[in-house]
């Protein structure tokens, strides 16, 4: 009885509140519940390793089943940007769980589909996840977030039972357990680096979400990683703070009262009972801590790739004096982009950087720099955003080292393509930029528009893009009267808003081979896209556009990104070839810091470029070239990709 009174004839008697049990009387139970928790850690890394691998695979599922792109059609907001946050999110692939010898070495010759070679758990691990090698940081943050709340549950689960238990051994275990979960999601948070916040998609948000420029993103980078640290650590306490409140018998006289109650007012004496509890916490938590890390995932080590096959043609810059002849010839989804009638893959690579304001001077010194590295690395063809950053030094400097340019134009997503005079104003600009560099010997394609469908107001978009549809149509068909020695390229952002655009070409008989579709993909999906390319009733030959792995650490984004080259060769019938999203970190978006190949000085910023020019390097060498590049080869079969 907590507070009572007694009336006798007028007369108030209160009774004294009881006190609580003063903490040396919890000794025995906590020294109790110390061993028991120490007994209890194989089977907790177990419970959290198995916890995680569901978490895993679960996420596999969602991605085999293809959920991830019927799910990001499905309620509000932009279906391309969830395509790319469910296909990150399902990025890891399960291997399986792997026990300590003797008995893993049993399980995994008995279950090797479910159990890991014990040979892939660190020195002194007793259990632990396995996933591929190759996963995104998203999710196997996901996966390692659910270890950890299978520990929460348990914790929580003891501390409710603890109230029909005599003793308080069972609500110092559900405790102990329970500080280390909070204490393993804790650390997982503070130890994202700045970077890692970028790989998760801050730096996404805030540069297609919130417009922020890289001045923008640049004034608030030192605070940002320690801004959402606190945030989210904030949010986990309010999160146990709400569980606290909600749980069962939470108001009553049970585990989490008792718990108060030796922190609280009623231990005496208070101050050495906090301090000798929170010394028996942190005495166990250093105890795992030194006992195991079994509570990461192990990643396995990748095997050696196989090369591509040299079955593709060598691609050596063609001699050219005078203009260009770009000619893409064939029908029915099998086609051939020449150069001067030199058959080439289009291997291309986005430069979309901040030089305009500069002099010639420094932007020819830069240009040098940039294309030498380029044609190096195997590339030979750029592809541009913005048309103010493109100029006669730009396409002769791509010229100087055998590098072709898609030559950007953006068509505004917010112009009223219904009004004639509008379209009679970017009509007259198109025109005059063909007339000026046509004849220019470094032009490849005229990249007229990019993702026009995408950036429309949505509340606009029905009425709008059938418009921009029709406008664009008859403005490439012109376009390419004027000059027909140079294909037209529209870059989608997907393939989303594809209808308007196929309508409006087959309505104008614009299947044609010199009308090349380009898709903007960032995720695998680029192989289903390419796998159905014929299914979508329009015959016209395919470009991917902008590609780039989303959501890799630096040490896996190397495999990815040789992993999506491979992808975009399986469609090589009619699929041109892809262009790399981004050459610099320093681009004219906040994002081209996560997708750049190189640092503002020239510099990799990881093993991307040299990766990439290894795999370009493989479809030019004869075959008794290739056992060669075999051993140094990146891993390029994660992914779901193949040769």
């Amino acid at each position: 009885m907590i507070g009572s009174s007694l009336s006798r004839r007028g007369t108030r008697i209160v009774l004294p509140r009881p006190r609580g049990r003063r903490l040396p009387d919890s000794l025995p139970s906590m020294l109790a519940a110390s061993l028991i928790y120490v007994l209890l850690q194989p089977a907790l890394l177990v419970l959290q390793a198995v916890a995680a691998l569901f978490a895993t695979f679960g996420l596999q599922q969602v991605a085999a089943a293809g959920l991830g792109s019927r799910l990001a059609s499905l309620g509000p907001g932009d279906p391309v940007y969830k395509s790319v946050v469910l296909w990150t999110l399902t990025g890891v692939v399960p291997d399986g769980l792997a026990v300590s010898e003797p008995l893993g070495g049993w399980l995994h010759a008995q279950w090797s589909g479910v159990f890991a070679s014990p040979a892939l758990l660190p020195a002194g691990d007793w259990a632990a996840a396995v996933v591929a090698d190759g996963g995104t940081l998203l999710a196997e943050l996901v996966a390692r977030v659910v270890g950890y709340s299978a520990l929460l549950l348990v914790g929580a689960a003891l501390l409710w039972a603890s109230r029909r238990v005599r003793g308080r051994w069972l609500l110092w275990l559900g405790a102990a357990i329970l500080a280390q979960g909070v204490v393993s999601l804790v650390r997982v948070v503070a130890e994202l680096s700045p970077h890692d916040w970028e790989i998760l998609g801050v730096v996404h948000v805030l540069s297609k979400g919130l417009r922020w420029t890289p001045a923008d993103y640049g004034m608030h980078q030192a605070v940002l990683p320690l801004a959402l640290s606190v945030g989210v650590l904030a949010g986990l306490l309010v999160v146990g703070a709400i569980a606290l409140c909600c749980w069962p018998g939470a108001a009553r006289r049970g585990g989490w009262s008792r718990l108060r109650r030796v922190f609280g007012a009623d231990a005496r004496p208070r101050t050495a009972g906090r301090a000798l509890v929170a010394a028996w916490l942190m005495a166990l938590l250093c105890l795992h801590a030194r006992w195991s890390a079994a509570d990461e995932l192990v990643v396995e080590a990748p095997a050696a790739a196989a090369p591509t096959a040299a079955s593709e043609p060598a691609d050596e810059a063609p001699e050219i004096a005078g203009s260009t002849v770009v000619a893409i010839q064939g029908q029915a989804y099998r086609y051939t982009y020449t150069v001067n009638g030199q058959r080439q893959v289009l291997r291309g690579i986005g430069y979309n950087v901040p030089y305009a304001s500069r002099s010639r001077a420094w932007r020819a010194q830069r240009y040098d720099r940039d294309f030498g590295m380029m044609r190096a690395a195997g590339f030979n063809t750029l592809i541009g955003w913005d048309e103010r950053e493109f100029d006669d030094l730009t396409l002769d400097k791509a010229q100087q080292y055998g590098l072709g340019v898609v030559w950007p134009y953006e068509l505004p997503a917010d112009g009223d393509y219904t009004d004639p005079a509008y379209c009679a104003e970017q009509r007259a600009r198109v025109i005059e930029l063909i007339k000026r560099y046509a004849s220019h010997p470094a032009l490849r394609m005229w990249g007229l528009g990019n993702e026009v469908f995408h950036d429309m107001p949505e509340q606009g978009r029905p009425e709008r893009a059938p418009a921009f549809a029709e406008f664009y149509a008859n403005l490439i068909d012109e376009a390419h009267a004027l000059d027909p020695n140079h294909p037209v390229v529209y870059r989608d952002s997907e393939d989303v808003w594809f209808e308007p655009l196929e309508q409006a070409l087959i309505a104008h008989g614009l299947e044609e081979p010199w009308v090349v579709y380009g898709a903007n993909i960032f995720t695998p999906r680029v192989s289903e896209l390419i796998r159905d390319w014929p299914e979508r009733g329009l015959r016209i030959p395919l470009l991917i556009s902008e590609y780039g792995p989303t959501g890799y650490a630096p040490t896996d984004r190397p495999a990815a990104l040789v992993s999506m080259w491979d992808m975009i060769r399986q469609g090589r019938d009619y699929v041109l070839g892809g262009s790399i999203y981004a050459w610099t970190t320093e681009g004219i978006e906040a994002i081209d810091r996560v997708y750049g190949l190189v640092d503002d000085d020239g510099e990799p910023v990881d093993g991307a470029l040299a990766a990439i020019g290894r795999r370009f390097a493989t479809v030019t060498r004869r075959p008794c070239e290739l056992a060669a590049c075999a051993a140094s080869g990146p891993p390029a079969e994660r992914m779901g990709s193949a040769h």
